[in-house]
């Protein structure tokens, strides 16, 4: 059985709810448009090149600091994907080692030239 107190209830918090969570979704994702933003272990992308509607399994490789990596869940439709993953960063000291592991670059043993010259 329902009460007054619930039948009154339910559509104030849904008048309350629905403003709120669309200010506050303005707010988080304002500016972030091709930008991986993250909290703790967790990732969200949100860009605007896409077409149409698809829904796939997705990666993400970050190239600056924190270098995170991450696999995930990418929605599309119209113009614009939304990514959704989770993710870890990787343990570097310094910004050479993390470009190199964000783009799963090595040092080379041998120079440019001398491998070159193997030709």
């Amino acid at each position: 059985m329902l009460s007054i107190v619930s039948i009154v209830t339910v559509p104030f918090l849904a008048v309350l709810f629905i403003p709120m969570s669309a200010l506050s979704g303005i707010y988080v994702f304002n500016g972030t448009l091709n930008l991986v933003q993250g909290i703790g272990f967790v990732y969200w992308v949100t860009r605007d090149t896409h077409r149409g509607f698809s829904l796939s399994i997705a990666f993400m490789r970050e190239t600056d600091y924190p270098w995170r990596t991450g696999r995930g869940v990418q929605i599309g439709f119209g113009k614009y994907s939304f990514q959704l993953g989770i993710c870890r960063k990787n343990k570097t000291e310094t910004e050479t080692e993390g470009l190199m592991r964000a783009v799963k670059g090595r040092r080379l043993h041998y120079r440019p030239k001398e491998i070159r010259e193997w030709l």
